[in-house]
């Protein structure tokens, strides 16, 4: 199951990779990128992006979208 929320975080890279990223006023360290995708559907708000599924130890698995305007946590999967 997942929640969708499409709201700005800020994230920290190493490099080109994730580090972390802030969500509610905490920072969430990533364990491991286990997917990354370019978004197909011309419907999809994010057409075009680049999303980053983002597993953070003890916390889940969250998707994240690296848009023209910044960063958007797309989805959080329990």
């Amino acid at each position: 199951m997942s929640k969708l929320y499409r709201k700005p975080v800020e994230v920290r890279l190493a490099g080109d990779a994730l580090e972390a990223f802030r969500w509610r006023g905490k920072w969430l360290r990533v364990e491991s990128v286990d997917r990354v995708l370019t978004r197909r559907d011309i419907y999809d708000p994010y057409y075009g992006q680049p999303t980053y599924r983002a597993r953070v130890r003890g916390e889940g698995e969250y998707d994240l979208v690296r848009g023209p305007k910044g960063w958007v946590l797309e989805r959080v999967w329990d």
